[in-house]
């Protein structure tokens, strides 16, 4: 029942009761004189006292009844005050009715939201979480040495124009990775690395001619741990782990503190294009952070090619890189909290001299790929 309705029932009773209130008098005025003719006819008749008190019953009765009215009334005056009072302050929309309704409003408002910001979660959870895997397998890719295809994967980096050039090989094969860590700003020096950008993956051919290929290799990401964990595990991987998975055998192994050296062989190819045996020499020295300066990582990797029983000799590759690790500060939830930024440069020659002129050009392609 609604306001209108309460008003209408109140109106109906206080129109009921004022037909009883003017019914009151003539009846009971009806009542009393007849029945006080009766009374003295019974009384001229017989003179019976029960007869009197009946009909003083009978007024007392009628008194009580008007008296009933009048309480109703009252009450009915009462209830219809406190409905108008309740409907005035719903239009000025502060009763108890619009405030039920603006809770109601309010609440099914904040569910709705609620349920739209737990899926904007979970869409954004499940993009950051392909983010990240994608990162990992990026970091994967990017560590693992010794993959089949001869161009290493271990690591992305490159030195400087004078390091690996294309007049002669030998000279990087007495390079001394002290040597190399001075070369940390020229290795470094593309735009890639200093205009803010993230995650990127930059190749390019820097020479080529008939028998060889230089070939830059930038990349960049940033991974949700510290710039220590960071460092720690890189080198961990790096020292310990990559450089063996591919090889067929390990001709020697050394570690010592912040250098490592191995030696092994390994069958090289591309899809089903055989490239042939190598003989690999792969050198790395981590050169701690300082207060100046990040954690640097640089490696050399040498993969000569051997006659088997079924390659001649053919590619022979060089390789020179760099990765740092890096500090990133980041705001997350409005929380300042620190991820590591990881930079790799590096710069591969491909020698393809070896190779019978026919399929060279083929060759040196499917490296480069």
């Amino acid at each position: 029942m609604d306001e209108e309705d309460d008003s209408d029932t109140l109106r109906e009773a206080l129109a009921l009761i004022d037909a009883l209130e003017s019914d009151d008098g003539p009846l009971l005025t009806g009542a009393s004189s007849a029945d006080l003719c009766h009374a003295d006819s019974i009384q001229v008749a017989s003179n019976s006292k029960p007869v009197k008190r009946q009909n003083a019953a009978s007024k007392s009765g009628l008194l009580r009844d008007k008296e009933e009215i009048q309480a109703l009334r009252q009450q009915l005056k009462e209830l219809q005050h406190k409905l108008e009072t309740l409907q005035a302050l719903e239009m000025d929309g502060k009763g108890p009715l619009i405030t039920t309704r603006r809770l109601a409003s309010m609440y099914k408002a904040m569910a709705k939201r609620q349920r739209r910001s737990l899926q904007r979660a979970e869409v954004d959870n499940a993009r950051r979480r392909q983010q990240v895997d994608i990162q990992l397998r990026a970091t994967h890719n990017c560590l693992t040495n010794g993959q089949s295809n001869t161009l290493p994967q271990t690591l992305r980096s490159v030195p400087t124009q004078a390091i690996v050039s294309d007049t002669s090989t030998q000279p990087a094969r007495s390079i001394r990775l002290e040597d190399l860590y001075r070369y940390t700003d020229a290795a470094f020096s593309a735009s890639c690395f200093s205009d803010g950008s993230e995650n990127f993956r930059f190749t390019q051919v820097l020479d080529e001619n008939e028998m060889t290929k230089i070939v830059e290799i930038y990349d960049g990401w940033v991974v949700p741990f510290s710039a220590d964990v960071t460092d720690r595990a890189l080198w961990h991987f790096l020292s310990e782990r990559s450089y063996w998975e591919e090889s067929a055998y390990d001709l020697r192994f050394e570690k010592n503190g912040d250098s490592a050296t191995a030696e092994y062989r390994a069958t090289a190819g591309v899809g089903r294009l055989l490239l042939g045996g190598y003989q690999d020499t792969y050198s790395m020295q981590r050169f701690p952070s300082s207060t100046t300066a990040p954690s640097i990582i640089i490696s050399s990797f040498i993969a000569d090619s051997i006659e088997t029983s079924e390659q001649t000799p053919s590619v022979s590759v060089y390789e020179l890189a760099w990765l740092r690790v890096q500090d990133m500060r980041v705001i997350v939830k409005g929380e300042e909290t620190w991820f590591a930024r990881v930079h790799s440069s590096c710069r591969t020659r491909i020698d393809g001299g070896a190779l019978p002129p026919s399929g060279r050009q083929t060759k040196l392609e499917a490296v480069t790929t």
